[in-house]
């Protein structure tokens, strides 16, 4: 890994939006720390699952890598942008990461930040991230294959309304796709949050090290029934895709 990379890792901030969902947290923090990322901030929106209050108290006593940050209700993932607090806490001109919890990942690229920096330079674009996995028919989940997600009324199953942001090449394996809250580094420079337009333009990057999962959509996606019908009942409001088992 070049010298860099390394200082960016070490220095870059990571905001990881969180509300209920302990066992996607603790995934991908496990992971950032393990690819020796030292500057990682949890968003959190007023979350009650007693098992993420206590994984809490333990970030606190033991992980020095990591900071978290509370909000006083369910603001909900794209809030922290579109509100300007980040400009509020100084990342007014600091690119930085930004991520939902329920993205997993083997591995990440040696020059993984080197590049997305790269990319929002050179497309002048607020965005550049990870390109989602789409799974296969064995893979998702059978409600997801063909369910309507609130989507101006229309019915996608997501396996077809992912196909779409692979599509728009504008370079080997980088696509001209939007971007909503998929780990992706976020560049100030090239966003105005009191003139949102652009909140969504990005790019997406299909390398090796660059794609990621969304975890929600496969079947064997390790959280237990209980977990997920508490997020379910209390964060619909922020919830995309109608979700049932």
């Amino acid at each position: 890994m070049e010298t860099k990379e390394i200082v960016l890792r070490k220095t870059c901030p990571i905001f990881i939006n969180s509300f209920n969902q302990p066992t996607y947290l603790c995934n991908i923090v496990e992971k950032l720390c393990l690819a020796n990322f030292s500057n990682i901030y949890i968003l959190d929106n007023s979350s009650s699952s007693p098992e993420i209050l206590d994984y809490y108290k333990f970030l606190k006593k033991e992980c020095k890598k990591v900071f978290i940050l509370y909000y006083n209700e369910n603001m909900g993932p794209r809030y922290f942008h579109l509100s300007g607090i980040y400009k509020e806490i100084g990342m007014g001109e600091i690119p930085h990461l930004y991520t939902d919890p329920d993205i997993d990942f083997d591995f990440l690229a040696e020059d993984f930040l080197s590049q997305l920096l790269n990319l929002t330079e050179k497309y002048q674009t607020p965005k550049a991230g990870c390109a989602l996995e789409i799974p296969t028919e064995k893979e998702v989940r059978s409600d997801l294959i063909c369910t309507p997600p609130h989507l101006g009324g229309q019915s996608f199953g997501i396996i077809e309304w992912e196909n779409q942001y692979w599509k728009n090449i504008i370079e080997t394996d980088i696509y001209d796709a939007p971007i909503d809250t998929t780990l992706h580094l976020f560049n100030p420079k090239y966003f105005s949050y009191t003139n949102p337009v652009n909140y969504l333009t990005g790019i997406r990057v299909a390398k090796k090290g660059f794609v990621v999962k969304h975890r929600p959509w496969y079947k064997d996606d390790f959280v237990s029934e209980k977990e997920v019908n508490f997020y379910r009942q209390l964060g619909k409001l922020h919830n995309t895709w109608i979700e049932k088992r």
